[in-house]
């Protein structure tokens, strides 16, 4: 990391602090920590301090010595720290639980010093559960701080991804999660106009998910021996990953001497699951699963890929979420296929600045791959204008002002 950057963020005193709490396992990790991350910049590159408060890890102790994880530390301009005092998760039960309490009494004392010692006006929180969201608000009624939400899911959705209505109760989170926020962060327009049909006063800002685009430019890769498809996400979507290995299956890939590559992030169960149905399609030849990649692998893999696949359903799930991996994908300056679900049809056009096939239409995506074997030299004019595309939309950069403007409205001396 670059000695300036750290020195010029650690050692501020006129700069107003911001807390980014319900963290567990940053700066390494899945897409909700990239969110993390980009958040963070480009409130640093609005003028605020960022700190972010980790009360324990998801990580093994493996992946934290890999990653060189410390209880505190800088990661690309941004203070962490654990409070649970290990940057990683104990093997040994008793151990693990006893860190949890740690991490929570630790927390709390941290959240005390900052609020009186280092000009702490902001509390920015990421969690899916009412009951952490109502814990923090409460924490911040108690210390005078701002609590900013980043609102990224329609959680009572999450589960069941046949889900298309919209239900209230006591117990739902989305129904609730006005009543415990000062000012919200929302991912897509879905989730703007769910918050003003509850509230049309809270004051709120639309960000999508953003990169640092020069991270990913500084990046070198090789060009692979085989041209390869690549899908990265969860296994948690099965019915993704299912519709991907079909549509490869009937496209030209097969006799072209394509490969599918899938960087999954899931557990020991799910992977073999997969691996399971893979080879039930009898194409473990063709098909490759990746897991566990440090990032600098993965991103590696994007920009020598001959496209990168994301379909989107039209479920109530994808129609509010916003991929992060589109604004990796656009980034890394390869072609996206993709589907008109959702926030894909606010910002992409078909056969512009993406191939987007008719949603859950695996037919539709086969030609979509298919265009891209086809016509290699036109599928990089697509993926270059999708990197115009993101550059101009998903830079973390390009929504600091906007951001700085809505943390500072109404803010009262605290």
């Amino acid at each position: 990391m670059n000695k300036k950057v750290k020195h010029k963020y650690s050692n501020s005193n006129n700069k107003m602090r911001v807390l980014y709490l319900g963290s567990q396992g940053f700066p390494f990790g899945s897409a909700t920590i990239q969110r993390q991350i980009q958040l963070a910049k480009s409130l640093i590159y609005g003028g605020f301090d960022v700190t972010v408060v980790n009360n324990r890890s998801l990580h093994s102790k493996f992946i934290a010595k890999r990653e060189n994880m410390k209880i505190h530390g800088f990661y690309q301009g941004i203070q962490y720290l654990y409070s649970s005092l290990l940057p990683y998760r104990p093997s040994n039960f008793f151990i693990r639980n006893s860190i949890r309490i740690i991490g929570i009494i630790v927390e709390f004392l941290v959240i005390a010093y900052f609020k009186f010692f280092k000009r702490t006006k902001y509390i920015l929180l990421r969690t899916h559960q009412l009951k952490t969201l109502k814990y923090y608000y409460y924490i911040s009624r108690l210390f005078n701080l701002e609590l900013i939400y980043d609102y990224v899911e329609f959680y009572d959705s999450l589960g069941n991804r046949n889900n298309q209505i919209l239900k209230s109760s006591k117990y739902s989170f989305d129904y609730n999660v006005v009543k415990y926020v000062d000012k919200l962060i929302v991912i897509s327009a879905f989730l703007e106009k769910h918050v003003e049909s509850l509230n049309s006063d809270v004051p709120l800002i639309k960000i999508p998910p953003i990169i640092d685009f020069s991270y990913f430019e500084n990046i070198q890769f090789e060009k692979p021996d085989k041209s390869f498809f690549l899908f990265c996400g969860s296994a948690v979507y099965d019915d993704v990953i299912k519709f991907i290995i079909h549509s490869f299956i009937e496209s030209n890939g097969v006799t072209s001497e394509y490969k599918l590559k899938l960087v999954i992030n899931g557990d020991s169960d799910q992977l073999e699951k997969l691996h399971r149905y893979i080879k039930s399609k009898k194409c473990e030849g063709i098909i490759e699963v990746l897991f566990k990649l440090p990032y600098l692998d993965l991103i590696k893999l994007y920009k020598s890929a001959n496209a990168l696949l994301i379909p989107i359903s039209n479920n109530l799930q994808d129609q509010a979420r916003f991929p992060f991996k589109i604004c990796e994908y656009t980034a890394s300056k390869r072609p996206i296929i993709t589907s008109d679900s959702g926030a894909i049809k606010e910002y992409f056009e078909d056969n512009v600045n993406a191939f987007i096939a008719k949603t859950n239409d695996i037919n539709d995506f086969t030609n979509k791959l298919n265009l891209v074997i086809k016509e290699p030299e036109n599928a990089d004019i697509i993926g270059r204008k999708g990197y115009e595309l993101g550059k101009s939309i998903f830079n973390y950069k390009a929504y600091s002002s906007e951001l700085k403007k809505m943390l500072l409205k109404n803010l009262q001396s605290l």
